[in-house]
């Protein structure tokens, strides 16, 4: 209901409410697709932390130098 603010415009249009029992589908629908929702985020999670994992091994062993390598030397060093 509108109460006192709108009793005392006969003109306005009300807003036509649905009641909830007569619709239930609707109700069920949205907490069907919630829950789905839900499920599939949480089944992701693994995965998607272990693809995040390799990502970081991945850039780790990029950056890394080759076994065996001899490192550059240091400026105002000399190799003699």
């Amino acid at each position: 209901m509108l109460g006192a603010a709108g009793a005392g415009q006969p003109g306005r249009k009300r807003l036509p409410l649905r009641d909830p029992a007569r619709h239930p589908g609707i109700s069920i629908d949205i907490g069907v697709g919630g829950i789905a929702v839900a499920g599939s985020y949480f089944a992701a999670l693994p995965v998607l932390g272990r693809l995040q994992r390799e990502r970081k091994q991945r850039a780790l062993a990029r950056k890394a130098p080759a076994p065996g390598a001899v490192p550059e030397p240091k400026a105002g060093y000399s190799s003699t």
